[in-house]
């Protein structure tokens, strides 16, 4: 008599592709799901930059002005650590870590930066020095001594009691001379600057200019009969106006009625 020999209901079963006899048959578990990609905005995230002996809280009027007028989300920085008493080197590598981390956080591919006097300064100084180029679209700068102030080199002559941006901002300073170059538009984003002649902090004016391709905004072309000075500049209504204008990237027209 042939023997009979019964294969384990565990084989039978991985032959037929069944589960075996009192088995729970098991499926492979689903794939994770890919994580969450921050949809693109539809406009650029705006990074307002204070000036010097400024907290990041004396950018935050003007952010707000630009926030309900454009729809873009918007922070502030200080131009320098220390509450803006510290290099204007050592603030645009902080001014780096906040845009990579802005950039994450929104999922945009480049943000707008707005620099108050000083920061104007901190900001070109991200965009040539620190890796910037790329990822600003548009930088707007607010009464800042682009070329330098006769203020500081005044108290150059003191020494400038040790505080690193007064040096640096001083007319014709290594710092300037390398920030401006032979291109003081660095890189691929687009430029404006604004003044006024009522700038005391900021002499002469035209300091405040940007001669390679820059947009160069002059207050009283637009209103000649209303006042603003260096520190009233960033809480103006007027000049928010053209500095929204040129963020939107329409033609500049400073509204001398806004408030």
């Amino acid at each position: 008599m042939l023997k009979r020999f019964a294969l384990p209901a565990a084989v039978l079963a991985a032959i037929l592709g069944t589960a075996a006899p009192g088995a729970t048959a098991t499926t492979a578990p689903a794939p994770a799901a890919p994580a969450a990609v921050a949809a693109a905005p539809e406009v650029d995230p705006v990074i307002v930059v204070a000036g010097f002996g400024s907290p990041a809280i004396g950018a935050w009027p003007l952010a707000k002005r630009i926030g309900f007028a454009t729809g873009a989300e918007t922070y502030t920085s200080v131009g320098s650590r220390y509450s803006g008493l510290g290099s204007i080197v050592d603030g645009a590598k902080d001014l780096a870590v906040l845009v990579d981390n802005v950039l994450e956080e929104t999922g945009a591919s480049q943000v707008d930066l707005v620099g108050i006097s000083m920061g104007g300064l901190t900001a070109r100084q991200y965009i040539k020095f620190e890796g910037g180029d790329g990822k600003v679209d548009r930088i707007a700068t607010v009464v800042t001594p682009n070329y330098g102030t006769n203020r500081a080199s005044l108290a150059e002559y003191l020494d400038c009691v040790g505080i690193a941006p007064c040096k640096q901002m001083a007319i014709g300073s290594d710092f300037l001379k390398a920030l401006n170059g032979d291109d003081d538009t660095y890189g691929s984003a687009t430029y404006a600057t604004f003044r006024t002649n009522w700038d005391e902090v900021v002499v002469p004016i035209d300091s405040v200019k940007l001669n390679s391709g820059a947009t160069n905004v002059f207050y009283q072309d637009h209103c000649p009969f209303r006042f603003t000075e260096h520190l009233l500049a960033a809480l103006d209504g007027a000049m928010a106006d053209g500095v929204i204008d040129f963020l939107k990237g329409q033609e500049i027209k400073l509204n001398c009625w806004a408030f």
